[in-house]
Formats: structure tokens, C-alpha cells, sequence
């Protein structure tokens, strides 16, 4: 009986599929809001299990399916993913099996890059609906400057001449305030999501059989 259970054990062994898994980590910055250049209120530790999620997202398996060094469906990455944030840090780990060591680690790291990849488009997506919302703004300030200027010119009584006129000059510093926040925003170190601290390295064995 245990000639025949160390046989098969064995044979089983040598012919089941071997599973390689690859390991890399990312520290995670937190987003800014939607308010130009601020950042979130809330910490970035307790959103740490969202991140995980969004990491095996379909988005993220779609675009690190893109990557010339892997050759695997977007649905089938999310079968060999998973994301695991380490206890109060911001940090994440990015986990991925293959059939070698050398997919494991390709996956594990086009997973990572692509998730980075996202945060970042989904700071320039609020940057941009931001900055769309204040240059609306300066839009609807410059009339009002123009409406007021006119008046200016219509204007023969010195009390309503120094009204209109405090009030055109309040409005400009209104639209040169704005101006200012735009600049501000210039995605520079907003853009600084996050970096892979320790990229996927070739497993030297198979974690299974």
C-alpha cells in the first residue's frame, strides 16, 4: 500500500501542470481629489482594499494584456492575479502564477505597471474635468467684465463710474486667481501615484506540484 502510494503520488507529480508564482510590490501615493491639488481627507491605509480590488479590475487586466512581454487574455490575468495590501502600509502586493517562472514574473509585473498606469489616467481625468469646470468659470467672469465695462462707457455719474470700476478690477483679480490655481494644477508631482518598490523577480521552483 505504500509502494502504491508513493507510485502514484509520484506519477501524479510528473504529470500535473507545474504552477510558478511571482511576487512584486508597489507603495501606493494617495490620489488628489477633485478639487484642484488638494488631497484626500480620508487615509490612504484604510482604502488599501479598494486598491487591491481595482488592481484585479478589468481594466487593469485589459490594458496589462496590452504588454508585448505576456501573451494572455484580459480575463484569463484576472484568474491568475491577486492583490494583497500589507497590513497598515500602503503598500501592495501583486501575485501571479504561470506555467514558468518567466510568465509569472512578466504577469506579476504588467499587472503592476497597468495599475499605476490607471491611477494615473484617473488623476488626469479629474485634473482635466476640474480645470474644465474654472476655465467655465473664467468664461462667465470675462462677460460679466465685458457687461460691465460696457456700462462703464455708458456711465456719466462719478458714484456709478467708481462702483463699475471697483467692480471690473474685482472681477479681473477673481479671473487671475483662477488662472493661478491652473497652473498650480500642472500635473507634476500630481502625477506621482505610486511606484513598483520591488518588481517581480523569476521564481528559481514551482510553488506547485
Amino acid at each position: 500500500i505504500t509502494l502504491v502510494a508513493v507510485g502514484a503520488a509520484a506519477l501524479y507529480s510528473m504529470t500535473v501542470e507545474a504552477t510558478y508564482v511571482a511576487r512584486a510590490e508597489i507603495l501606493v501615493n494617495p490620489l488628489p481629489t477633485t478639487t484642484l491639488g488638494t488631497a484626500p481627507a480620508t487615509p490612504l491605509t484604510s482604502l488599501m482594499k479598494t486598491e487591491a480590488s481595482i488592481a484585479t479590475s478589468v481594466p487593469v487586466a485589459k490594458e496589462a494584456a496590452e504588454n508585448d512581454s505576456i501573451d494572455i487574455r484580459a480575463d484569463e490575468l484576472i484568474d491568475r492575479v491577486t492583490a494583497t495590501p500589507n497590513a497598515d502600509t500602503e503598500i501592495l502586493v501583486i501575485e501571479a502564477t504561470g506555467r514558468s517562472g518567466t510568465q509569472a514574473r512578466d504577469i506579476a509585473n504588467a499587472i503592476a505597471e497597468a495599475y499605476l498606469d490607471f491611477r494615473r489616467q484617473a488623476v488626469l481625468d479629474r485634473l482635466i474635468t476640474a480645470s474644465d469646470a474654472v476655465e467655465d468659470q473664467i468664461d462667465e467672469i470675462e462677460k460679466s467684465i465685458e457687461e460691465t465695462n460696457e456700462q462703464l462707457a455708458d456711465s456719466v455719474d462719478e458714484a456709478e463710474t467708481a462702483t463699475l470700476t471697483a467692480r471690473a478690477s474685482a472681477l479681473q483679480g477673481q479671473i487671475e486667481f483662477l488662472r493661478e490655481k491652473l497652473v498650480e494644477s500642472t500635473p507634476v508631482g500630481i502625477l506621482d501615484v505610486g511606484q513598483v518598490i520591488r518588481p517581480a523577480e523569476t521564481p528559481a521552483k514551482p510553488d506547485s506540484p
